[in-house]
């Protein structure tokens, strides 16, 4: 018996396999798990749509409902709920609209739809006719048969299907995919930001790099270029002092060139000689000059001792000569009202002096405007002498481009003296050696190979300074205002470089800390609508059970 009854319930379990096995939907797949198993119809998303248009239409009518009972709130209220499930269908499934509580209970349109019904039975009266079960009330029977429709159909478990459908098939998805995305722009603009701020770092390197090789702050490049010029005066009187200095080795080596030019002179002359210290002076002009009187102005190359009193001498007879010529006659330009007799103190002019000199002081707005063209450029050899008629004549030897020139000349000359008697010194000749060790040679001190090399080495270190790239650069700076221009431009382009793109980065830094702030409310909102899918899943399981003898269904998100 216990065998046959066994074989029984194997053969029942055979003839129906799933008759009470437990049911297990996709969350976003219920709605086509219904129609596929015909528990609603296939053109529900038709049917429901104009069933939705037919209650919007009712929820419309009952805004005019006169109020002439206490359930007339109810109905407002009810009819209020209607409209909000209705433009809940009309939202994207995809996006909540903006303010919207994605958290929120669902309102459902079947269950407002019953909320409107019970509030009409208090205040329509619910009789209904005899023969046909309709209700007396317009009113009643509408919102009855919309209620009829959503069962027929099971229009009312398609309507929260649909719910649970486009969370699950939509929302989740969209706000999981815009979470990755926006993580990865953020991760980008990080990325993005270090690098601009590493180039950033190497311009500004660059820029600074600069400025310390020119030795300014770069707070104000062009102020700062121009100021530079400044340092010229302490190079120019760092030369100047070391080419004086007792016992240097440019003025030793001057020495001897003086004696050496003396001795060249006696050998080629018989006669009587000037002095031979004048003679080596008109020749090294600039660099007796500085040997004497140092870094001095320009202008009085050539007009010191012996040739300014001479200069001056000339300048008297040359006064006389004009008051000769005028016959005399004084020009007083006093005050014509007064006694023409000129005072007893005041010496009569022979002439009309126009030279106003070098002494008058000019106003420093006059001065400013000035601007050197040409320094010498354009005048005549006397002129240029005597440093008269320009601008640049308060420039000292060094400042001044033709002095300087003068000044690179004679030493170049020098160097060259030298360099051909250190090789007639190094040639192991004796009675050379000798005669260059004694006075044998007239004017010239005593000397050696040593002597003539350490003189040597200090004359090329003197002529370097002077060619160096640093006293060049200033130079440049001094005289050009479209050099100064250059560099300041090239500079500032450097400085608005690195502005500009650590002003990039701090926007990309920015964008990357919104970037991430959203994330979390993306993802705060994929756990929203989790909550709203779970409110109505319940429902669903229970009405697909109804319709399947109760069997256990579970709806999976």
């Amino acid at each position: 018996m216990a065998e046959q009854a066994l074989i029984s319930v194997e053969g029942g379990g055979f003839q129906q396999p799933d008759a009470r096995a437990p049911i297990d939907i996709q969350g976003d797949a219920v709605v086509e798990w219904l129609v596929d198993r015909g528990a609603v119809p296939a053109g529900n998303a038709k049917a429901l749509s104009a069933l939705r248009k037919k209650t919007a239409e009712a929820a419309a009518a009952l805004q005019e409902l006169p109020a002439h009972s206490e359930a007339h709130p109810r109905v407002l209220a009810a009819a209020a709920r209607v409209l909000q499930s209705l433009s809940q269908k009309q939202t994207p499934p995809y996006g909540s609209q903006q303010g919207e509580s994605e958290d929120a209970a669902p309102v459902l349109g079947y269950a407002a739809c019953k909320e409107v019904m019970d509030a009409l039975l208090e205040v329509e009266p619910n009789t209904k006719t005899f023969f046909t079960g309709k209700y007396n009330s317009p009113l009643l029977q509408t919102w009855n048969e919309i209620l009829q429709a959503y069962e027929r159909g099971n229009l009312n478990l398609v309507e929260q299907a649909e719910i649970i459908t486009d969370i699950c098939k939509f929302e989740i998805p969209v706000l999981k995919k815009e979470a990755q995305q926006t993580r990865g722009r953020a991760d980008e603009l990080a990325k993005k930001a270090e690098e601009t701020l590493k180039s950033a770092a190497e311009y500004r390197a660059k820029f600074q790099s600069q400025c310390n090789q020119l030795k300014i702050t770069g707070k104000d490049t062009r102020k700062e270029l121009r100021a530079l010029s400044n340092e010229l005066n302490d190079i120019f009187a760092k030369i100047a002092a070391t080419v004086q200095a007792p016992g240097s080795g440019v003025l030793r080596a001057y020495e001897l060139y003086q004696g050496f030019t003396a001795f060249s002179q006696q050998r080629r002359q018989q006669k009587e000689q000037p002095d031979s210290a004048a003679a080596v002076r008109s020749e090294l002009r600039v660099l007796d000059h500085v040997t004497r009187f140092g870094n001095d102005a320009f202008c009085k190359v050539g007009s010191t001792g012996d040739e300014q009193q001479q200069e001056q001498q000339e300048q008297q007879q040359q006064d006389q000569q004009e008051q000769q010529s005028t016959g005399g006659i004084t020009i007083d330009w006093g005050d014509l009202g007064s006694d023409p007799t000129p005072a007893p103190d005041a010496a009569a002019p022979a002439s009309i002096e126009w030279d106003l000199g070098e002494d008058i002081a000019l106003g420093s707005e006059i001065e400013a405007g000035i601007e050197v063209v040409d320094e010498g450029g354009n005048l005549s050899p006397g002129e240029k002498e005597k440093g008269k008629g320009t601008s640049g004549s308060r420039d000292t030897i060094m400042q001044s481009a033709e002095g300087r020139a003068a000044f690179v000349a004679d030493l170049t000359e020098l160097q060259g003296f030298l360099t051909q008697r250190l090789s007639e010194l190094t040639r192991s000749d004796p009675v050379e050696e000798m005669l260059a060790t004694t006075s044998f040679h007239t004017g010239m001190p005593p000397h050696s190979a040593k002597d003539v090399g350490e003189c040597l080495n200090e004359v090329r270190g003197v002529l370097g300074e002077l060619a160096g790239e640093r006293v060049q650069y200033l130079l440049e700076l001094k005289d050009s205002d479209l050099f100064v221009e250059r560099i300041a431009s090239r500079l500032d382009a450097l400085a608005s470089c690195a502005n500009n793109l650590e002003t990039s980065a701090s926007d990309m830094q920015a964008a990357r800390t919104r970037e991430m702030a959203a994330i979390p409310l993306l993802l705060e909102r994929q756990r929203a609508f989790t909550a709203k899918a779970k409110r109505v899943i319940p429902l669903v399981e229970k009405g697909i059970s109804a319709l399947y003898d109760n069997r256990l269904v579970t709806i999976v998100l």
